[in-house]
């Protein structure tokens, strides 16, 4: 049996011709698009997570400016920045808080007045509270809280970007007085 075919016209022949080639750069493109895709979406939950960070150390030193810490006090103090912390940032995984009074963690300096400068800063313990710092700045009490977590990627990448994404955000802020 003989099959008589008919000439496919020209269009319908690009078409027909191109598909194969279509479908090897589709499967060479593919991956690509798909890593470029899932580390976008990681990146923007990792972003997310980081505006959540700063978002909580905000309210965890409004509320640190709000109440008054002692040497003696620094116990509730640090529990309640905690608090406001954890509750601000409402992650599903583990978030750690640091807070420091007067650079130190457990308030030892709590009661005296230090003076802060530079970047990364300077702590200066000072007589009084009245001492001036320079720049129209006098010594007092600072808070500094730092929060941290990790954002964990969506791509095993085998140590090219890290599979989980450490973010932190830190604030010192001086107590009113």
């Amino acid at each position: 049996m003989t099959l008589n075919a008919r000439p496919m016209p020209r269009i319908l022949a690009e078409f027909v011709s191109d598909d194969a080639s279509m479908a090897v750069e589709f499967a060479l493109v593919a991956p690509i698009l798909i890593v470029f895709v899932m580390l976008t979406i990681s990146f923007g939950m990792a972003y997310n997570i980081q505006l959540r960070l700063e978002t909580a150390a905000g309210a965890a030193i409004a509320y640190a400016q709000k109440n008054a810490v002692t040497h003696a006090s620094f116990g509730t103090f640090a529990t309640g920045v905690t608090k406001v912390a954890q509750a601000a940032a409402n992650f599903d995984s583990a978030l750690t808080v640091e807070v420091d009074v007067n650079n130190t963690s457990d308030g030892s300096a709590a009661d005296t007045p230090y003076c802060v400068d530079g970047t990364p800063p300077v702590w200066r313990a000072m007589s009084d509270a009245s001492a001036s710092c320079g720049n129209n700045v006098t010594a007092g009490q600072f808070v500094t809280v730092k929060l941290s977590t990790t954002a964990n990627s969506f791509l095993p990448t085998a140590g090219v970007v890290g599979s989980v994404i450490p973010l932190s955000e830190t604030i010192t802020a001086r107590m009113p007085q």
